[in-house]
């Protein structure tokens, strides 16, 4: 049997008493030794050791809530973006041209339908791989009461649920994509 260097070296401890490098003494050296008798140590070196497990990154679901930072307009202009977040991420919904992959139209529904059909909505477009959407809440100019309230469950939906994940960015849409009746919403990847 080779010996090798890795288990055979001894030191002396404080009491001068002779220990193994794993602290092993009489019976339980034997048994060690008899334990890794067939074992063939891997080669030092970087190219031949792998790296340590770490944590699981799962990427549809960071941890932790998503905060975003806001800005409103008092003409109902609205931009929202995830804190930390590259710059290019908010100009994605706000610089020409916008290219809109998928669309969802709210008009009709109330907010818990609204709410139902948005979250549905933007799983399966990421789910899809699609990043860019268009979400049509309209102004609530129809109502006899004239107030918009899809707008704010759209807000909601994307910064607070657990839709806010996958959001990286919204703005309300240019004139041609619906202007202030609809967002332009970037997802992750």
């Amino acid at each position: 049997m080779e010996r090798h260097p890795w288990y055979t070296m001894e030191a002396m401890d404080a009491t001068g008493g002779s220990r193994d490098d794993d602290g092993r003494r009489g019976e339980e050296r034997a048994a060690w030794l008899e334990a890794v008798r067939d074992v063939t140590p891997l080669r030092r070196g970087p190219e031949r050791m792998a790296p340590p497990p770490g944590p699981r990154v799962d990427r549809a679901e960071p941890r932790g809530p998503a905060r975003f930072e806001w800005h409103r307009e008092p003409d109902g202009y609205v931009e929202a973006w995830r804190l930390g977040s590259h710059p290019s991420v908010r100009q994605a919904v706000t610089r020409e041209p916008i290219e809109v992959e998928a669309r969802l139209d709210l008009h009709g529904m109330n907010r818990r339908e609204a709410a139902e059909a948005l979250r549905r909505f933007v799983r399966t477009q990421h789910a899809r791989g699609r990043r860019s959407l268009l979400l049509v809440h309209g102004k609530g100019l129809h109502r006899a009461d004239g107030r918009a309230e899809l707008p704010a469950v759209c807000h909601r939906e994307l910064t607070e649920g657990p839709l806010a994940t996958l959001v990286l960015a919204f703005a309300s849409a240019p004139r041609r994509l619906g202007g202030l009746g609809a967002l332009v919403v970037r997802l992750r990847s």
